[in-house]
């Protein structure tokens, strides 16, 4: 008969490295000459800037369309097509 053993550690994921963003993110890296856009706000790029500064130990070219919380609920399709005409 199996044997239940009970874990006392607590479990801990860390959202950020298992995120699908990232892992887009860190895939793109690998193609000469892209850089990696990440939509949304600047907060959510700079945790992952933090992180793979951390990991790699260089500078990482991450963009953002920096987007605050406004702009996300009301006016997110006119600042894109506003951004991405200059």
């Amino acid at each position: 008969m199996a044997t239940i053993v009970p874990v006392s550690k607590a479990a801990s994921v860390n959202p950020l490295k298992s995120s699908q963003p990232l892992g887009a993110a860190f895939a793109y890296l690998g193609v000469e000459g892209a850089v990696p856009l990440f939509h949304g706000s600047q907060g959510c790029t700079s945790f992952a800037l933090v992180l793979f500064v951390r990991h790699f130990k260089e500078t990482i070219p991450l963009q953002t369309t920096a987007m605050d919380e406004v702009a996300t609920i009301w006016a997110a399709t006119t600042i894109s097509k506003r951004r991405s005409s200059i």
